[in-house]
């Protein structure tokens, strides 16, 4: 009998379906169509991604921050140590390429390790995302590594001691500012 059921309503459904029409009117009189009209202009496409120039290296850059690209050029990726919330400095990474409004993305670091990191566009030519600099899947600043963000391009980050020293100096001013905000333990002999 539940077998049956789906075959017995089907008619039944079908029998519905012109209900509300007067007789001897056909479908067509029901049917109307209103052509979409739309003024939004269609996207424009992202700019092709560059090719890694050869000369690429990592470089010192303004602020404390170390970037990679060409002498003379814009760098291609920047990074810099920043202080977070609550004494914990973060390191962040920002990827220098086409940035529409209000888009988000990942940046994907393949190296010794796989990290993947949250940016934000910032129009017209900045990705930025950055995490906190006691993830231990910053080591994969120790060595070589890839970086790539989706339409921007793959750039090939030769091992660098800049970016062994940005890694090694953010822990560290971690570690200071955690102990300046700690609040001094007050001496027991110093209360009687």
């Amino acid at each position: 009998m539940k077998r049956a059921l789906p075959f017995i309503l089907l008619p039944l459904l079908a029998a519905c379906s012109g209900g509300d029409r007067a007789a001897g009117e056909d479908q067509a009189d029901y049917e109307v169509r209103v052509p979409l009209v739309t003024n939004t202009p269609s996207p424009v496409p992202a700019p092709p991604a560059p090719e890694q120039p050869d000369d690429a290296e990592w470089r010192e850059g303004s602020d404390g921050r170390i970037e990679f690209g060409v002498e003379g050029s814009p760098p291609l990726l920047s990074m810099a140590c920043e202080e977070g919330a609550f004494g914990v400095t973060r390191i962040a990474m920002t990827r220098h390429w086409h940035a529409p409004q209000g888009k988000a993305a990942l940046l994907a670091l393949v190296g010794n390790l796989r990290l993947r990191i949250p940016v934000d566009a910032q129009p017209p030519d900045r990705w930025t995302g950055s995490l906190e600099s006691e993830d231990r899947r910053w080591r994969i600043l120790e060595d070589r590594f890839s970086a790539t963000l989706p339409g921007g391009g793959l750039l090939r980050l030769p091992a660098s001691p800049l970016t062994r020293e940005l890694l090694r100096s953010c822990r560290a001013e971690s570690e200071d500012l955690e102990e300046a905000a700690e609040p001094p333990v007050a001496d027991e002999t110093e209360a009687e």
